[in-house]
């Protein structure tokens, strides 16, 4: 009977310290998708748009997207997913762009380990969710019980 307490006990412990881990990978995967949007914005407002445009022409080009939509995408998928990401707002959702983003990269660009590890990080927010440190949490909790 002690050691079923004992797991429970450990259980309990482990379940509060997921929802840390996982604002964590939210924080951690948020910002590197925020300063790579950040950068591309910058370009754009320093009038370097044909870096850009070059860039998903040559460098990294996204099959069936023209080079100019792929650039601007990126770049709002890049500022506002983290955002959400970091609230903890719609945060399955918010991953995917992201997830598929990574994936396009690694199979267009450069197939760095780093990589891979991001997309296991996206993939944990989708199939696990934000953790309870989230707006989602808190939504679900006042609206479904």
């Amino acid at each position: 009977m002690q050691i079923i307490s004992v797991l429970q006990k450990t259980e309990t412990v482990i379940a509060r310290l997921s929802c840390i881990y996982m604002f964590i990978v939210r924080l951690w995967i948020s910002n590197i998708f925020f300063k790579s949007g950040r950068a591309r914005l910058d370009d754009w407002f320093a009038g370097h748009w044909d870096n850009e445009i070059y860039l998903f022409t040559f460098e990294h080009p996204v099959p069936l997207l023209p080079p100019a939509f792929a650039a601007v995408m990126s770049t709002f998928f890049e500022l506002v997913c983290p955002v959400l990401l970091v609230v903890g707002l719609f945060s399955r959702l918010a991953s995917l762009p992201l997830f598929f983003m990574t994936l396009m990269i690694i199979i267009t660009y450069d197939d760095n380990i780093q990589h891979f590890y991001w997309m296991f990080l996206l993939a944990a927010i989708f199939f696990y969710g934000p953790g309870r440190i989230s707006a989602d949490y808190l939504i679900k909790r006042k609206w479904l019980g």
